[in-house]
């Protein structure tokens, strides 16, 4: 039992007595532990769920609020913004509900219900200690009243206050739901927003409930503007919460939330510069931001401030260690600097704190093909497609790592099972026209891609680029440079398509049209071999021999280690009788490509020699 405080002197003793027997029969005793099916029955009469709906009363979202006796009941403020209907729903029915006291700093609210009349919650005003054995109870998933345990594993700073972090399990709609301690008491008021990392949680210290009042704001002003804030967010009013939010800023420069909104707005919009500025300000004014800090990384790298972004993203470790979040923004500017080992084990971290964040695995993915290493690919793309079976796009990228890994068949296997889930999904009509490729059935590949164009691929122009490499192994010319026309017509500006074209006019022996494309390209790439080792491949099919030695010479300065133009340049010199020059080309094709040099020699070395 506490030890009982002293008192000054009293001059009745009677009077002193009775005060010394109320003080030890009042005083609080250590409360029994319960089980945790007596918990729940107990703790459970002391919530209640919480249904938030829009002007028409659909619900928007559902979560939990704890009795604090009479019709009053707490729960978090900031699901509360924007709504216009509040509604606290247990057993004796939906009861309307108002909001009479809040406390957005600490983001507790008070609510109030004509028709309910509950008894205060247990209160616990001794802080817990980490590794006490808790209970959290709450509306989670908007599937009814549910406890799961946990216990305590500290007490965290955010925003100069200190939360309860704690184990248990919880999930949205769990915000306003009670912590209890093993005898029933309430620690805490969970804050489902502050979460940190998988199965690590938050709540407010239930003794702040009774500070609210106290703590309300009087300035009405800042709440009109953030409700009407996520309002607009609501609507997606983007330029419109942009404006509101500078407004916010200029009123109130002080306030972290405007802050945030004004820089998550301007990212939104492309104003990186602006929304560098406005997270700046969030982790001024709010050092432990988790969402400045991730924001700010993020447009760092938007930017192209990689170095900034990776000293960023690292620093909010000395925040949170366990956090999905900050692992994964440390991936992504690893990767950004090539920093593959260092990339993959942050996503690997991500993978471990948050098994179902998808855009790791495929952050992975990417990472193991930097390296060429295909297989892993594969690895990841089986797990994704187990994880997310019927996502199409995980679907499609294992089809292409199969045919990356020289398994056409298996990607042939994946389309099909696909498009049995959906026939009208026009990217597996091209991956399975693609793995047809890879099977040497180039006629059915056609008809694949066919009715993947009659669909709305997501880049009709790269599907006609592949049907047109498709015809032209076939030798099917025309059709050929048909399609990659329309490959260029869609996308004019796409490099790879007017080479592709280039190249096959120039084998259907439209010679002019070939010829103005690769000249083209000379000039706006001089520097790259491709353009110039056309150029001269067209002037030695028209037979202009001194055009095609100028420009195939050209295309080896660039890069000398192309044998198939060692091979043509040979010929080249043979034709004009430039017998010294040919031997130093035959040469030179040698040591780059003995069967490329075994045609030379028997073409065109053998031949020379034996002339009179």
């Amino acid at each position: 039992m506490p030890s009982i405080p002293a008192y000054p002197p009293l001059r009745d003793a009677s009077i002193g007595l009775g005060l010394l027997v109320s003080l030890i029969t009042t005083a609080p005793c250590l409360a029994a532990e319960l089980t945790p099916q007596q918990l729940f029955r107990q703790a459970s009469a002391q919530l209640v769920a919480v249904e938030l709906t829009d002007e028409k009363e659909a619900v928007l979202s559902t979560h939990s609020a704890v009795a604090i006796g009479g019709n009053r009941f707490a729960t978090t403020c900031e699901v509360l913004s924007g709504v216009a209907g509040i509604f606290l729903v247990e057993s004796s029915g939906r009861h309307a509900a108002s909001l009479v006291q809040h406390d957005p700093r600490r983001n507790l609210c008070v609510l109030a219900s004509a028709g309910l009349d509950r008894d205060q919650a247990i209160m616990r005003d001794s802080p817990p200690q980490p590794g006490e054995r808790i209970y959290a109870l709450s509306n989670a998933l908007g599937l009814g009243l549910g406890i799961s345990e946990g216990v305590v594993s500290g007490m965290r700073r955010f925003a100069g206050e200190t939360y309860i972090q704690f184990t248990a399990p919880i999930a949205p709609g769990s915000e306003g739901g009670g912590l209890f301690d093993s005898s029933g008491q309430l620690i805490g008021l969970i804050d489902y927003q502050r979460r940190d990392g998988q199965n690590i949680n938050f709540a407010a210290p239930a003794r702040w409930i009774a500070e609210i009042g106290t703590r309300q704001t009087t300035d009405d002003k800042r709440t009109a503007l953030r409700d009407k804030a996520n309002t607009l967010s609501r609507q997606q009013q983007w330029p419109a919460l942009l404006e509101h939010a500078a407004g916010w800023t200029a009123a109130y420069p002080d306030d972290a939330e405007a802050w945030l909104w004004q820089a998550a707005m301007a990212e939104s919009l492309g104003d990186m510069a602006k929304a560098e500025h406005g997270y700046r300000e969030v982790r001024r004014l709010e050092t432990d931001s988790l969402k400045g800090g991730l924001g700010l990384a993020r447009v760092l790298l938007q930017q192209k401030k990689n170095e900034a972004a990776r000293t960023q993203a690292r620093s909010l470790l000395a925040l949170r260690q366990e956090d999905a979040e900050i692992w994964f923004m440390i991936g992504r500017t690893e990767a950004v600097l090539g920093n593959l080992a260092a990339a993959e084990e942050a996503f690997r971290r991500t993978i471990g704190l948050s098994p179902w964040a998808t855009v790791a695995y495929e952050n992975l993915a990417w990472v193991a093909g930097q390296r060429g290493d295909v297989d892993t690919q594969v690895s990841i793309w089986r797990q994704l497609a187990h994880l997310q079976p019927d996502a199409a796009k995980v679907s499609e990228r294992l089809a292409a790592a199969y045919l990356l890994q020289k398994r056409p068949a298996r990607a042939l296997a994946t389309a099909e099972r696909l498009l049995q889930k959906a026939p009208d999904n026009a990217d597996a009509w091209y991956w399975k026209g693609v793995a047809l490729v890879g099977l040497e059935r180039p006629m059915a590949a056609i008809e694949a891609f066919l009715r993947s164009l009659a669909g709305q691929p997501r880049s009709p122009a790269w599907v006609w680029s592949t049907l047109g490499d498709t015809y032209y192994g076939l030798q099917m010319w025309r059709e050929s440079v048909a399609a990659h026309r329309q490959s260029l017509r869609l996308e004019p500006n796409e490099t790879q398509w007017r080479r592709k074209l280039g190249i096959a006019l120039k084998d259907s022996y439209e010679f002019e049209e070939a010829m103005s494309i690769f000249k083209d390209i000379t000039k706006t790439q001089p520097n790259d071999p491709f353009g110039w080792r056309q150029v001269g491949f067209v002037h030695a099919y028209r037979n202009e021999i001194p055009e095609s030695i100028v420009a195939l010479e050209h295309t080896l300065n660039l890069d000398p280690k192309q044998g198939k133009v060692w091979l043509a340049l040979t010929e080249q010199y043979y034709k004009a009788g430039r017998r010294e020059n040919m031997l130093r080309a035959y040469k030179q094709l040698r040591a780059l490509d003995q069967g490329q040099a075994e045609q030379a020699y028997l073409w065109f070395v053998l031949p020379a020699e034996i002339m009179p």
